[in-house]
């Protein structure tokens, strides 16, 4: 299947051994790649974390009709994403060769938000439509920072509990559930994704902190995906995964992570990206990769300053 791969266009090279690549908007090629949970976890026991009540607030966001990724409802009449999701992309075809064959590649050279109305998200089994959309000021589609985005739906959404916003800047050791509706498949078998609008959730651990800072706070939260029985692909923190160990894929882009803090479910950050080495799917999957999320923790004065409610 086609999927959608971030990469700065400096970077672009024929040489595919130095390239790192984030699924989201920058560069988009055609390759067999997918896998987010663990191969030895059956995908009934994702779905059934996906579909406990605390994460009914995750609904999936549609374009023209087509599904672009995943957003949490934070309001009455509010939902976040990722800003990428909004975005419509001017590409030039260009070729690159990924395992000794051709690879169609897309270069982005313009981007810009695409028309309000074609907008729709949906939750509890409704739709509604987008009425004010609202990128944070510094989002840079180029580099993938800040990638946040406010929607004002058209009406109030009554038969959904909004996520409760984090506003404790303490996320680092915490485990999280990650909720979005996107392509699904095993860690270790990239060829067999399949492309569907499945709300899967999945467990990982909040191993480090990155990105741009604002007042000097780091903008992303950053997990790694540890393969069941090779400690050697650990990136960063403890190398044991979690029952449930996921990582976030293509249409999980502005799902939710989630933690619970003193018997609540709290809201911590909106799917940006996951990274991914053409090495390393080749010989691992998706095992030992990492999957960043916005922090919205930093972001908590411009969210309420955006919201009417």
């Amino acid at each position: 299947m086609a999927v959608f791969i971030v990469l700065p266009q400096q970077e672009i090279r024929n040489d595919m051994k130095k390239i790192g690549l984030l699924i989201g908007t920058t560069v988009a090629f055609v390759l067999l790649f997918a896998g987010i949970m663990r191969d030895d976890v059956s995908e009934e026991k994702y779905l059934k974390l996906g579909a406990q009540k605390q994460f009914d607030c995750v609904g999936q966001l549609f374009r023209n009709g087509k599904a672009v990724g995943s957003a949490v409802l934070i309001g009455k009449r509010y939902i976040l994403t990722a800003a990428h999701c909004l975005y419509t992309y001017t590409t030039t075809p260009d070729t690159m060769i990924i395992n000794k064959q051709k690879a169609v590649v897309y270069r982005t050279t313009a981007a810009k938000i695409a028309p309000l109305q074609e907008f729709l998200f949906r939750v509890g089994g409704k739709v509604y439509q987008a009425k004010n959309i609202k990128a944070y000021t510094d989002y840079d589609w180029q580099k993938s920072t800040y990638d946040l985005a406010l929607i004002e739906l058209n009406e109030e959404v009554i038969n959904v509990a909004p996520a409760i916003l984090n506003k404790e800047k303490d996320e680092l050791g915490y485990n999280i559930v990650g909720v979005g509706l996107g392509v699904s498949g095993k860690g270790k078998q990239p060829e067999k994704v399949v492309s569907a609008s499945l709300k899967i959730a999945g467990q990982n651990v909040i191993d480090s902190l990155g990105g741009q800072k604002i007042n000097d706070q780091s903008t992303l939260l950053i997990c790694d995906f540890d393969q069941p029985t090779n400690p050697k692909l650990n990136r960063i923190g403890s190398a044991i995964p979690t029952p449930l160990e996921y990582t976030c894929n293509g249409g999980d882009s502005g799902g939710g992570m989630f933690r619970l803090k003193k018997g609540k479910w709290e809201l911590v950050g909106i799917c940006a990206n996951s990274e991914a080495g053409i090495d390393t799917i080749l010989k691992n999957g998706y095992y030992g990769l990492l999957m960043s999320w916005t922090r919205l923790s930093v972001f908590n004065d411009w969210i309420k300053d955006n919201m009417k409610e």
